[in-house]
């Protein structure tokens, strides 16, 4: 292992240990450097990594902080963009792919569909401040939402809101809610350990979510990984 690795492997396991804590600031690169007997160079490269693993955050002029966890609230109703915003965070979601199938039994369950029925499964990529926190597989009824297989396509690439919200109210889909939510921890699968530049050792927070119209019909179902650091779960009960 090189030397700018130790060192990135000894302050994430100190961040790890509570050694140091969320929104600590870490002495200056200068400082570390002697700590640990290397150039200046090497240690910011070490930084730089924890930068990417979502440890670490540097503000010009202002130093190096211990990243902390995102409060994503998970009520009927509250979504991940408002809690960003609300936090003076900038949200953005990347489109990985859209695929039109047949709704395997546990969608199917979820959306309230017969086995086979058609859906379209949309994976994308959210990130606050650039950095990644979730892989989201969102599943749509097509008979429901007709149209949303060619409206989510036709947004590639655009700067069109790739938030689900944003994109029901698209289909006329004025109002939604949370019915049912699901959380659980596992390993990372290896496209969502790529897309959300996550440590091989981390977990992710899996979370099923069930969204239903005005009428209670389930119109959307999701599960979506959450690197596990990034991210804390608020319920507003």
């Amino acid at each position: 292992m090189s030397l700018w690795q130790q060192i990135s492997e000894t302050l994430a396991q100190e961040i790890a240990d509570d050694v140091v804590s969320p929104g600590d600031r870490l002495p200056a690169a200068a400082d570390l450097a002697a700590r640990f007997g290397v150039n200046r160079h090497t240690v910011l490269k070490a930084i730089a990594h924890l930068q990417t693993e979502g440890l670490l955050r540097t503000e010009r002029g202002g130093g190096i902080y211990v990243e902390s966890a995102i409060p994503y609230r998970l009520g009927p109703r509250d979504r991940l963009e408002e809690n960003l915003l609300e936090l003076n965070r900038v949200p953005s979601r990347e489109l990985i792919s859209v695929i039109d199938m047949s709704a395997p039994k546990p969608v199917a369950d979820a959306l309230a569909l017969s086995p086979g029925a058609p859906i379209v499964l949309v994976t994308l990529v959210g990130a606050a401040d650039g950095m990644p926190i979730s892989y989201n597989r969102n599943y749509f009824p097509v008979e429901r939402l007709p149209g949303v297989g060619d409206l989510i396509r036709d947004a590639s690439g655009s700067d069109v809101n790739l938030a689900t919200r944003a994109l029901l109210q698209r289909l006329w889909v004025r109002d939604f809610r949370r019915k049912t939510v699901r959380i659980r921890t596992r390993r990372a699968t290896p496209d969502e350990l790529r897309h959300l530049r996550m440590p091989a050792t981390e977990n992710v927070f899996e979370v099923d979510v069930t969204n239903v119209d005005v009428k209670g019909v389930p119109i959307a179902f999701g599960s979506t990984a959450f690197c596990g650091s990034r991210v804390e779960f608020v319920l507003d009960l």
